[in-house]
Parts: C-alpha cells; structure tokens; sequence
C-alpha cells in the first residue's frame, strides 16, 4: 500500500536522491532555515521504517520537549487518515519516545542530554538533528559504533555553525567525488531559502526573519556562512 504524506521541495527531493541511489556513509544537510530539513528528516524515518521491516532507527535531538514534537507531526501527518495509520503503526510510547512499526520496525527518540547513555543495540540509521550542537566525542564514541555491524548510514542536519568540527566535516563532505562503484563516506548537501524559488518563503525569510536576526545571525542561519 503506498500512502503519501508529504510533497518534497527540490532540496528534499536531492536529499531523497542521495540518501537513496548513493548511499554515503554519512549524508550532511547544511540547510539554512525555512528549506525544510527538520522535515525531511521527519518524513525519511518514517519512510525508512515503513519500507525495511524489522529495521532499527535512533533519531536524536536537542531535548525531550523537541522529540515530543517530532512525535506529535508524525501523529498530526495522519489527521482524519487513522485507518492507515494503522496499518502502519503498532503502538507510539509517549513516555519513552519510541514508535513502534507494525512491520516489526522501531524508531528510539533521544536527546543530547543523555550523552553516554544513548548507547544501545545495533541500528540501521542514525539520525541527528541540530547536528552542529552535539558534542562531536558522543557522536564518535557512543552514536557511531552502533552503526558498524549493519553498514547504516548517519544522516545529519544543521544549519552552519562557528562549531570546528561541523565546519570541517562539511567541507569534506564538499569536497567528495562519487565514484561508481564506490560508497562515498560523506557528501554534504547544502541548500538555502533561495534555491527553493518560493516566492511565499523568500518573502517570509527577507521581511520576517531578516528583521528579527542580526546581520551575523541571518548569515549563518539563513545563507549558510560559516
């Protein structure tokens, strides 16, 4: 059964592209706000679960309160379409943040405030919201392990930050040629308000969010400056 939940903008369809045809180890989104990252990520999980049965997701977060929401758009995606949902979806524990599949997958929210204590069983694909806020050491040591034995893929998305170990792997990620046949450790795919040609967001971003930020404020956030 196929039900669709949302209609990618072009930097999600990209994104889709990469993640998917690909495959790179580590797939980077250095999005600037309004390009739709935070739903990106939403929505590949979800996919994610529903197309691999039995498969293991991590999706991490700033808090609890941020995952709580995540949570909460997954449910509000299925508004009036219960019955499908259904289908789909077992059971959500609220209290401990995990959805669990009818196909046998599951997806654990956690936060960066419990560090070493995200360490857990083996996962298909590691997601980090907020990236350039984790401590990079937690991602080394206790996040990317779980990833070793089954080959997933660490998907990450932040807007730019003065952080050096974000600003050094994105440029990496840059840097990287595909090569046919081989799997890619990182690509980095940026994009930001104006590649989207919406007119409804480039007003917003420009007459809004323009005139609540700073100068260096709406340069990292919204045009991807480091």
């Amino acid at each position: 059964m196929q039900v669709k939940l949302y209609e990618p903008n072009i930097a999600q369809l990209e994104a889709i592209r990469i993640e998917n045809i690909i495959k790179p180890r580590i797939l980077l989104l250095n999005f600037g706000r309004q390009v739709g990252k935070s739903v990106y990520l939403k929505m590949s999980t979800l996919t994610f679960a529903i197309n691999n049965p039995k498969s293991k997701q991590m999706y991490v977060n700033l808090n609890f309160d941020s995952n709580a929401r995540v949570i909460k758009d997954i449910i509000d995606m299925f508004s009036g379409r219960e019955s499908e949902m259904a289908i789909f979806i077992k059971q959500i524990k609220q209290k401990q943040q995990e959805i669990i599949f009818t196909n046998g997958s599951i997806i654990r929210f956690k936060s960066y405030e419990q560090g070493d204590g995200m360490r857990g069983p083996d996962l298909h694909r590691l997601v980090i919201d907020e990236a350039a806020f984790q401590d990079i050491e937690i991602i080394n040591t206790v996040l990317l392990p779980m990833l070793i034995t089954t080959g997933g893929m660490l998907v990450m998305a932040s807007t730019s930050n003065h952080v050096q170990w974000f600003r050094d792997m994105k440029k990496e990620g840059l840097k990287t040629e595909v090569i046919e046949g081989k799997r890619p450790h990182i690509i980095t795919l940026q994009f930001i308000y104006k590649d989207l040609n919406n007119p409804v967001i480039t007003d917003f971003v420009e007459n809004v969010l323009k005139k609540q930020l700073t100068k260096d404020q709406f340069n990292q956030e919204c045009l991807n400056m480091d």
